[in-house]
């Protein structure tokens, strides 16, 4: 597939997914909702993954500090005095405190209750976190020529997350109660999701140019392993 086609799904997959966000967070329906939360956010991670480049670590930090760091900033203050001057006056049943809120703009913890004048501004420090290490672990590696290949990179982190993800399971921690700053409770989550956007871009997105038939395949089986990452029902958001 050619780079400005595969650009235009991956455009169309991210305002499908932004308008799942609304949805999600607009919704009464509980079944609804929690289909949703379980592979929206992800979705997100993969797409960032897919679209990865190898550059300078420091002039990929100015660029996301630029694309990431700054909006959040700006649309965390400006949304910020605005649920504290007029919208939680309006709201029923409390509204939160607002000094964990303002506070909060700069700890980047996860969580509705952190965040109660925009839920979803954890996704941008997450998403700077997660692509700083992967950038810099990726560098670091192959500077050392520790592991041949790029995608073994990112198996590795994968891996590694994965792993992580199970050990946090296994020892019953509470996953959705453990809010760390800038959202490092949700890396582990983060850059598995990351990596396998990564490593589908380097190997299934040469196999879309194949048939249609070989297309409609390579997703039937995309959707099988998607409903199985997404049985354990775990919601980033």
């Amino acid at each position: 597939m050619a780079r400005s086609s595969r650009l235009t799904a991956l455009d169309s997959l991210r305002g499908f997914g932004i308008l799942l966000v609304v949805l999600g967070h607009a919704s009464r329906s509980a079944s609804l909702v929690s289909w949703i939360f379980s592979f929206h956010m992800p979705l997100f991670f993969i797409i960032s993954g897919m679209l990865f480049h190898e550059r300078q670590f420091l002039d990929s930090f100015k660029k996301k500090v630029t694309r990431l760091l700054i909006p959040y900033l700006f649309f965390g203050i400006v949304t910020f005095v605005y649920w504290a001057l007029i919208e939680r006056r309006f709201r029923v049943g409390g509204s939160g405190s607002v000094t964990n809120a303002l506070t909060n703009i700069f700890l980047a913890r996860a969580g509705t209750s952190n965040y109660p004048q925009n839920a979803v501004l954890w996704f941008l420090p997450c998403l700077f976190v997660t692509e700083m290490l992967f950038l810099g672990t990726f560098t670091l590696v192959k500077s050392k020529r520790t592991i041949r290949h790029d995608w073994a990179v990112a198996a590795t982190l994968a891996t590694v997350s994965f792993l992580s993800i199970m050990v946090m399971h296994s020892f019953g921690l509470p996953i959705d109660r453990l809010r760390l700053p800038w959202a490092l409770d949700i890396l582990p989550f983060s850059m598995l999701f990351y990596c396998i956007g990564y490593l589908l871009s380097r190997f299934l997105m040469p196999c879309m140019q194949k048939s249609s038939r070989r297309h409609r395949c390579i997703l039937s089986m995309l959707s099988s392993v998607w409903q199985d990452l997404t049985c354990c029902g775990y919601s980033m958001s």
